[in-house]
């Protein structure tokens, strides 16, 4: 039987949260790197909306809209709101390692291979790194890692958190045919959790038909996605060679005239 708190998992949890804690303490200053989602968070404490600006374009989509409101939630109800969540983060980097701790032992039935990947969660540098960025992607970690333990309840959350969530819902209705040979309550399952999932993102679904008059579940970052990787500063990933965001040197040294 899994004993959840007995050591060496303790040892393990204490360790990620002091190496997330250093992380953030000396990458950042105890101050997380801000991203897109605090500009959202931002306009919406200051009533202009769930919206997102960058050269010359505003986003009414640009990203689903727990995580925007959670974050501007915390920004207003404390003034160092950055530094609460970083501390937030840790906190959730942790529990993710205790997810993957028992998501392991539930596969393998073993203590010390369950032991061994949480480590590895652990010490993951990306794991750490991103704790030091206010980002969204350790809530999005922490709900991947947690709809697996709960067996789909959490999944409208996740998707509100995520758009790419949406696969997850036929992927778990696949698993259903495995645990309910009766064709009666299959059906009654699945359809308890579409309608689940109807009922929590339909408050999204309504705002971005009221603004796009058509229907949109996801997200509208198709074009800035397709000039993040193929500009003339492009690498690969989010950043320049000099490791200044490629939005911010867009801000700096691309006419926005070009984007109009």
């Amino acid at each position: 039987m899994l004993k959840p708190f007995k050591s060496p998992i303790v040892l393990i949890l204490i360790l990620a949260v002091f190496i997330r804690f250093l992380c953030l303490y000396y990458l950042k200053d105890m101050v997380p790197e801000p991203f897109e989602l605090n500009q959202i968070a931002h306009n919406i404490l200051e009533g202009k909306g769930m919206v997102f600006s960058f050269l010359n374009t505003t986003y009414y989509a640009y990203y689903p809209p727990l995580l925007p409101l959670f974050f501007a939630a915390i920004e207003w109800l404390t003034p160092h709101y950055l530094f609460t969540m970083g501390l937030i983060q840790i906190v959730v980097s942790a529990v993710c390692t205790y997810l993957v701790y028992r998501i392991t032992y539930q596969i393998f039935s073993s203590l010390k291979i369950s032991n061994l990947a949480a480590l590895l969660f652990a010490l993951h540098p990306g794991f750490i790194i991103y704790t030091a960025k206010a980002s969204g992607d350790i809530f999005f970690i922490f709900l991947y890692l947690g709809h697996i333990v709960l067996f789909g309840m959490t999944i409208s959350i996740a998707f509100l958190t995520r758009s790419v969530f949406i696969i997850f819902l036929p992927l778990f209705m696949i698993t259903l045919t495995f645990q309910f040979r009766n064709s009666l309550l299959f059906l009654r399952s699945c359809a308890l959790m579409v309608g689940i999932f109807c009922l929590t993102i339909a408050p999204w679904g309504i705002r971005n038909y009221f603004i796009f008059k058509k229907p949109l579940l996801t997200v509208t970052t198709a074009s800035i996605n397709l000039w993040q990787g193929n500009n003339p500063i492009s690498t690969g990933t989010l950043y320049t060679t000099q490791g200044i965001p490629n939005m911010e040197y867009a801000k700096k040294y691309v006419d926005p005239k070009i984007f109009e």
